[in-house]
């Protein structure tokens, strides 16, 4: 079975600046890793069904094997979905693009890939990334297929 590695990152509009930069760090950084990986890559924003995206995205925080949050921008939206994920203590890499803001207090202490669109910057990312994920255990007979959840789920149930 497929392991799941689902993307935090900022999203913005989609003609946005931001929009640009996400799509770019997924489909030149983290979906070649991850995808050589075995892994499933999903974004919420690439997720096309009816649904509650707040359950969704918290479910995909809750049961997917790896979650990559890219901390650029600081977007408030990104850092509660970090520290939910952090939380509940499951698998979790940061990323940062060269030159951002500095990491914030509380996950500064975190090992953060930093990543620029840069030939030599995306190849020496993908690499560091790729040796991050070697370093955490994926049992397979633990991986479960995740399920969008109902709509009539609320958060109080996903615990």
């Amino acid at each position: 079975m497929t392991k799941t590695c689902f993307v935090v990152c900022p999203i913005g509009d989609e003609k946005s600046e931001i929009r640009s930069d996400s799509d770019k760090v997924l489909d030149f950084i983290i979906s070649p890793v991850c995808t050589n990986l075995e892994f499933d890559v999903i974004r919420v924003d690439k997720i096309n069904e009816v649904d509650r995206i707040d359950e969704t995205i918290l479910k995909y925080l809750k049961d997917a094997d790896l979650v990559i949050v890219d901390m650029t921008t600081h977007n408030p939206n990104v850092f509660y979905e970090f520290g939910f994920r952090h939380a509940i203590g499951k698998p979790l890499i940061p990323i940062l693009k060269k030159g951002s803001d500095s990491i914030p207090f509380d996950v500064a202490n975190l090992r953060t890939t930093f990543y620029s669109m840069d030939v030599a910057d995306v190849e020496k990312a993908k690499q560091q990334l790729s040796e991050t994920i070697a370093n955490f255990t994926f049992n397979d007979a633990n991986v479960n297929p995740i399920t969008p959840p109902s709509q009539n789920t609320n958060i109080a149930l996903l615990n």
